[in-house]
């Protein structure tokens, strides 16, 4: 649209083709409100196909992962992924597995002590070559996309039926829709920020009054 209003401008396009392009960006719009919104089940249908094409021999990124004998996956190494890590991890031990699908997150988090592994909880690749074990009770999906959290939960209770699955929601509807979906614990990701920073000024306040008084 730019383009063709500078073009106009110039005298280098006549006036209707503003309104073609900007019919056709409109048309363009609707029609990829809905594959968007369903690109995941669409990818699901098709991956069959698209395996049958792939390439031979197994590169780094096909081969087999061993999560070394991990209990608990997150998916989504990100402020929040990481956060929930390292409390499972005090908490559990160290039977934490991180997983991203960003190859800079996943070299930043090693050397920090961080088991991470490069992956993607809508790949049904990943999941073939993810060597599971029945240990693995708790998933956490930490993933900033509300639609590949939904998808993620999907994957997880295919391939880890038995697993407590909890997740993260920036909002209430879509903390209503994780529910729905199966996800046993679902957290409004700035609802408890809000009641943690105001339970800690409470406390702070108490405090204050307590030396106070003394």
């Amino acid at each position: 649209m730019i383009v063709a209003v500078v073009g106009v401008d110039r005298a280098l396009l006549d006036d209707r083709w503003v309104a073609a392009i900007a019919v056709a960006v409109s048309i363009s719009f609707a029609l990829a409100a809905p594959l968007n919104t369903h690109r995941y089940t669409l990818f699901g249908r098709v991956s069959g196909r698209l395996q049958a094409i792939g390439r031979t021999p197994v590169r780094a990124d096909d081969a087999l992962i061993d999560p070394g004998g991990a209990q608990i996956i997150v998916f989504g190494m990100g402020r929040i992924g990481v956060g929930a890590y390292d409390e499972l991890r005090d908490r559990r031990g160290d039977v934490v597995l991180g997983v991203d699908r960003h190859n800079h997150n996943v070299e930043a988090q090693r050397p920090l002590g961080r088991k991470v592994v490069r992956g993607d909880a809508l790949d049904t690749e990943f999941w073939e070559r993810l060597c599971l074990t029945a240990d693995t009770d708790l998933v956490v999906l930490a993933m900033s996309d509300h639609a590949a959290n939904m998808e993620a939960v999907r994957r997880v209770r295919e391939y880890l039926p038995d697993a407590t699955l909890a997740a993260v929601a920036t909002h209430i509807d879509e903390l209503h829709e994780l529910e729905a979906v199966g996800v046993d614990v679902a957290r409004n990701l700035y609802g408890e920020a809000g009641q943690g920073l105001a339970g800690d000024a409470c406390e702070y306040l108490a405090e204050e009054k307590g030396n106070q008084g003394s």
